[in-house]
This record gives C-alpha cells, structure tokens and sequence, in this order.
C-alpha cells in the first residue's frame, strides 16, 4: 500500500514492504492510489452496512462509518473509522493527510485478523498473499452499480490470493476464498463494496462465509 495511505497502520507498512519494484497495478492504483477524498472538502461521516453469511459461523449484520474529523492546510484530511461494533469492532488509528479512504484498510486488517483465528495461520502471511494478487494477478472490469435510484459507472477487482501459493494445503477449505471489491468515482469515499467469499469445497453452490461491506450514504 502507498505510503500516504496510511503509514500508522501496520497493514498498510506489511503490504508495501514485500520488496518488489514500485510499479504499481491498475489495480493497485484504483484501490491505494486514487485521491478517494478528492471531492469531501468538509468532515463528513459516511456510512457503511457489514453483513455475514454463510453456514460456518453465525450470521450477523452490523455497521461501520467513516469520519473525515477535520480538513486543514496543516494536516490534510484526518480520518477515523468506527468499524463495526461489540464484540466485532476494531480499533485502528485515526489517520492525517490521507487522501485513500481507509474503510477499505479496516476491511482487510480484519479479514486477515479472522484468518489467523479461523486458520492458525499468520496475518503476516495473509497480508502478503493479498499485495501479491493485487500486484500480480488481479482482474480489473467495468461495470454499473445502482445507488440512490442511479445506475453509475463503476470497476470490480477481484482476486483469489491463495489458489496457486505452495502454502494452500495449510489453510484447508480457505484455499479458493475470493475477494472483490467495487469502486465508483461517483460515489462519496469510492469505495462502494468490498466483499471476501469461502465456497464450500464439497457443495460448490454452498456458501461457507461471505463478508460484505457496502457503502450506505451519509450520515445524518
């Protein structure tokens, strides 16, 4: 991830320190490079509704919110997510002179959280598969979203981090887990979905665990 993004938060420093060239992917770009905040010139809070589903751990709905706290010359843009709530919520940093909208680093800070605790593997190891699809292997496509009565113009990435690392066996059913994620310039913060989905190995229309979070509007 790009340094401006986020430089306290320690997913962003483990997916940037793997060590290749600094070229970066479409990818990439429409997740970690686009100024996602250009067009938010005064705090706002913008929300999001998470839901889980599938038939390996309960099922639950929740919600997650992006806060733009401040705006100056000095600072920039200093952010803080609220990402989801109880037992589930998260707590990262509050972020200075981002222009990225860091939903999208809580999104997989989490992921790769749940990862270790459903595998027993490491975060480490999870954050690296992730920059490495990203960077190497991503599928990039255009497409329409509809939100607030509107069809807009929007991109999918989606990746399968895991299916052709000599690791795989390790983390068993996870193996085909796939990621994807929709952006929209139209949209307030650009990030409008971001959803992660485990099928189950032996019915292949059952869904194991699907993560959603999806951009709501704002907050009143």
């Amino acid at each position: 991830m790009l340094k401006r993004l986020a430089t306290a938060v320690a997913l962003a420093a483990a997916l940037c320190g793997s060590g290749y060239a600094q070229e970066y992917s479409e990818a990439e770009r429409l997740l970690f490079l686009n100024n996602h905040l250009e067009k938010l010139k005064q705090p706002i809070a913008l929300r999001y509704s998470y839901s889980k589903q599938g038939s390996l751990e309960k099922q639950t709905d929740d919600t997650a919110v992006m806060r733009i706290k401040s705006v100056s010359a000095q600072s920039g843009k200093v952010v803080k997510v609220d990402y989801l709530t109880g037992e589930r919520r998260m707590d990262l940093p509050e972020i200075a002179d981002t222009t990225g909208n860091p939903i999208l680093l809580n999104f997989l800070e989490r992921d790769t959280r749940e990862m270790k605790r459903l595998t027993g593997g490491s975060a480490n190891y999870f954050r690296k598969r992730i920059r490495i699809a990203l960077m190497e292997k991503a599928q990039v496509a255009a497409t329409t979203i509809e939100f607030g009565g509107k069809k807009l113009a929007a991109k999918t990435v989606t990746i399968k981090p895991y299916t052709d690392d000599v690791l795989r066996a390790r983390i068993g059913k996870f193996e085909q887990k796939s990621y994807l994620f929709t952006v929209s310039d139209q949209v307030p913060g650009e990030i409008f979905e971001m959803r992660s989905v485990v099928m189950d190995p032996a019915q292949k229309d059952k869904i194991l665990i699907a993560e959603t979070v999806r951009f709501a509007g704002v907050e009143k």
